[in-house]
């Protein structure tokens, strides 16, 4: 079904929670690069990109966009084309041409499939390391303000630190709102909780007009003249579409580009197959087929197309992937109605035989002892369409071309604030982040969850050294290759884990039930052997060779 009531409301939140999330990395990445990109590429690549995507790709739910990532990368890249003496723009637009090349071969190749490969202490590490580039950013502005500003002055950054932990505040209060039974109906919890971000943007917004005598910067869109429906650069004076061959040392720029690409095509492997993976889980119970070479050609596409206008390159998002297939969910009041009464007959052997029970999509009947059909309501299904997604994208591309002037309300504090949400939620929902209280407590006192709390240690320790690793990378002149310490965690679960922890252990500090989950999702034969293969989906009728378009 294409429209129900999910549809809208699907559209209208997942709208908000990218819409707020871009705008702070727009104003975030216009501040790294000194204003020569920002919110308006930002908004138009998250629009154009994201509705073509949900119109002509195979897998529409999938919510890709400028992430905290690449506004990263990017920096990188201004930091690199300084230090080279080359175009910013034309070291892009050339990365995006490496980029797009090396993504086109590896879904040629359909190499996707290896992402099964990783396990929950991959899985922990990068959405920790991820996240952690939010917080970081959302933190430098903070402190930024308060190193920028006179000492007679502190009054100003210290307003915006105010605003920027009103935002928090608000936004982890209503978050958590679902979770307390107690207060107010359960509608209207969820419903608050659906909107934390929006509503808390709205809050810190309006906060910040309450104190007039203190100045407060808000985020500036490039000027349109007051044109409706007008886009302009961020970088006041240049074109559009980027010269590749006529700007100084673009030889050297050309070079360059193709090089960095490597590590940063080994990052958008890792980031948009596991968007990829976490929202086509066996656990989301889609029922139209399972995508990975497909969307990842499609962001190659994405990723040669928009560098060559000076736009910021994309790829699947997370949190808001599944966050998408969780939101088109239809909940218990949406769940199918009981099946039909079972008939009783006797089989060839004389025993009761039951006709009438139903499986819906995604879920299972049951029929208990008095003849009752129970309705499975944690399997609902997902109503799968493309309009939610388009509508999403069509609203973000919407709110840049018509209410920018709305846009420019939101004080820079509060995008700061929206990406140290986001960034915290994140690690917040990860084992590793659960864990880290078992550094610090005794042994009796420890979660039996945990298994062995020596081990659970060493096993945490590890995670925040590669952790730290990546990090102390990124602060040196080689930071583009900080993918591939994120790549160095297949070689370290497959031979340094084995060798430090007892299979026993390992079976309770990796997860083997959810990293078993994955390898099935990827039709493997013997996840406890580390044996992988495609989806079921890919393979041909008859398991002959590989289908590049899943179906």
């Amino acid at each position: 079904m294409a429209w129900n009531r999910k549809t809208l409301s699907a559209a209208s939140v997942m709208f908000l929670a990218t819409f707020c999330s871009t705008v702070a990395l727009g104003s975030c990445i216009a501040r790294h690069t000194e204003g020569r990109i920002g919110l308006s590429e930002y908004l138009l690549m998250n629009g154009i990109a994201g509705m073509a995507h949900a119109l002509l790709g195979c897998q529409p739910l999938l919510i890709l966009r400028p992430t905290g990532p690449i506004t990263l990368i990017l920096t990188q890249l201004y930091a690199l084309s300084k230090l080279v003496e080359v175009d910013f723009f034309t070291l892009v637009a050339w990365t995006g041409v490496g980029v797009a090349s090396w993504m086109t071969a590896i879904a040629g190749l359909e190499l996707s499939r290896h992402i099964a490969m990783l396990s929950c202490f991959a899985h922990d590490v990068f959405a920790v390391f991820v996240s952690s580039i939010y917080v970081v950013d959302g933190v430098v502005g903070v402190v930024g303000r308060f190193q920028e500003s006179a000492a007679s002055a502190v009054v100003v950054p210290l307003f915006a630190l105010c605003i920027t932990l009103a935002l928090v505040s608000v936004a982890f209060f209503l978050t958590y709102l679902r979770h307390v039974s107690h207060v107010l109906p359960r509608s209207v919890r969820f419903l608050l909780s659906d909107y934390a971000l929006c509503l808390a943007t709205v809050t810190a917004t309006a906060l910040s007009y309450a104190c007039a005598e203190v100045e407060v910067e808000r985020i500036s869109i490039a000027d349109t003249d007051n044109n409706w429906m007008t886009v302009e650069p961020t970088f006041v004076g240049r074109p559009w579409m980027v010269p590749l061959l006529t700007t100084p040392n673009a030889t050297l720029a050309a070079v360059a580009g193709f090089l960095v690409a490597i590590p940063i095509t080994v990052f958008f492997y890792f980031d948009q197959n596991f968007s990829s993976l976490l929202c086509q889980s066996k656990d989301m119970k889609l029922t139209k087929g399972a995508y990975y070479d497909s969307s990842f050609l499609w962001m190659a596409v994405f990723n040669l197309i928009g560098p060559l206008f000076g736009l910021p390159f994309v790829t699947g998002s997370l949190p808001h992937s599944p966050q998408m297939v969780r939101a088109l969910t239809n909940d218990e009041n949406d769940a199918a109605p009981p099946a039909p009464a079972p008939t009783h007959e006797k089989d060839g052997e004389g025993q009761d035989s039951q006709e009438g029970e139903s499986v819906e999509a995604g879920g299972s009947n049951a029929v208990d002892g008095d003849g009752v059909v129970v309705v499975d309501v944690a399997a609902a299904a997902v109503c799968e369409n493309r309009v939610a997604p388009f509508a999403t994208y069509a609203l973000i591309l919407l709110s840049y071309l018509v209410f920018s002037d709305l846009i420019q309300t939101i004080p820079v504090a509060a995008a700061d604030a929206v990406l140290i949400f986001v960034g915290l939620e994140g690690i917040f929902d990860t084992r590793l982040w659960r864990r880290l209280s078992c550094l610090v407590t005794p042994d009796r006192d420890c979660s039996p969850d945990i298994g062995v709390p020596s081990a659970a240690r060493r096993f945490t320790l590890l995670q925040l050294a590669v952790l730290a690793a990546g990090w102390l990378l990124n602060f040196t002149p080689a930071a583009l290759a900080f993918p591939l310490v994120i790549a160095l965690l297949v070689p370290i679960r497959t031979y340094v884990l084995p060798s430090l922890f007892s299979p026993a252990e390992l079976t309770v500090l990796d997860g083997p039930e959810e990293h078993a989950g994955m390898m099935a999702d990827f039709g493997a034969d013997d996840a406890g052997a580390g044996g992988y293969g495609p989806p079921p989906a890919m393979k041909r009728p008859g398991g002959a060779g590989w289908v590049f378009y899943s179906s």
